[in-house]
């Protein structure tokens, strides 16, 4: 096979990819998660059954992958110095779409979201060696999971609440209280970064 032929397969293959997660995504929007098959996405898309499989393994793992973006943002968001700002445009859209994306903040896709957040910052967390840095009060083990359950509970109560809180606070709240836990005893030297 020549260069230029594998590369069409591959550009029509990412292509193939997007459009599945795109339909993915819509058809939760519509639906939701637990009434969908595999089978509505792929008609959706416009593709056969075996080509979505030929994809992914399953539906959560289109989730995953509809999910990579908000988790990457997010989990950098642990790190410390990261600057509240990183978050403002990802909280910014939430708000603009809660009505539409609030599908994301309940079960069972909640817990995947979490699960799969809890990857990215154990990814980000061991990426820039930051557990053998400082002295979590939290252990290691549990670090990712409970850094992911604290920053989508607040971004669940902020936009299930009426208030009048901004997105900078938010973004303010997110970075500074995880930050704090994974800085633990060292927080005065983790806030000089």
């Amino acid at each position: 096979m020549t260069v230029q032929r594998s590369q069409a397969y591959s550009r029509r293959g990412r292509h193939t990819r997007e459009q599945l997660v795109r339909s993915f995504v819509e058809l939760v929007l519509a639906k939701g998660y637990e009434n969908l098959s595999a089978s509505e996405v792929a008609r959706h898309a416009g593709v056969g059954r075996s080509t979505l499989y030929s994809h992914f393994q399953s539906l959560n793992r289109m989730l995953e992958v509809s999910l990579e973006n908000p988790c990457m943002v997010l989990a950098a968001s642990v790190l410390p110095g990261t600057s509240p700002d990183r978050l403002i445009a990802l909280l910014g859209h939430f708000r603009s779409q809660v009505h539409l994306n609030a599908v994301f903040f309940r079960e069972p896709i909640l817990t995947l979201w979490s699960q799969c957040l809890a990857h990215y910052i154990g990814e980000a967390l061991r990426r820039h060696r930051i557990q053998l840095r400082f002295r979590s009060s939290v252990p290691s083990d549990l670090l990712p999971p409970v850094l992911a359950e604290l920053q989508l509970a607040i971004i669940r109560r902020w936009l299930q609440g009426r208030s009048g809180t901004s997105v900078q606070a938010v973004a303010h709240a997110l970075t500074a209280s995880t930050q704090q836990i994974v800085c633990g005893t060292d927080a005065a030297r983790c806030a000089r970064l």
